[in-house]
């Protein structure tokens, strides 16, 4: 059995309509009707409102269809997008980054105002200034 068979069958076992899991999951209504198997980002999506559902038995045909308690609390967590710790890495990149951008920003704006002021004692000496 196929992997969207088998979310046919999740679907059913749970008393929900086609549509309002692909709604729910934010899939489209077809995306269990084509004969390809739905992609990664979807079965993320799938996982995170259906926690009780078992990818090893959606994946692997291993155990049961609905985690327990307890084999819920054995199941690895799922980690989205980035592990943490190249979080903070591209974190501490970006604020680098602001950090000179606010440098030349601000030397920008210094650079500015000192032309205004050379423009402005310019025509004070010129007369053009009322």
């Amino acid at each position: 059995m196929n992997i969207n068979n088998k979310l046919l069958q999740f679907i059913e076992y749970m008393n929900v309509s086609q549509r309002q899991f692909t709604k729910k999951c934010g899939l489209t209504e077809t995306a269990l009707r084509k004969s390809k198997s739905v992609g990664v980002e979807s079965l993320v999506k799938i996982k995170q409102n259906y926690s009780m559902l078992s990818l090893d038995w959606l994946l692997f045909d291993k155990g049961p269809m609905i985690l327990t308690e307890t084999n819920l609390a054995n199941e690895p967590p799922i980690q989205y997008g980035l592990p943490q710790n190249d979080c903070e890495k591209k974190l501490r990149i970006l604020t680098d980054e602001l950090h000179e951008l606010q440098k030349k920003l601000n030397a920008s704006q210094d650079k500015y105002i000192e032309l205004l002021e050379s423009n402005r004692l310019y025509k004070k000496q010129e007369g053009v200034e009322p």
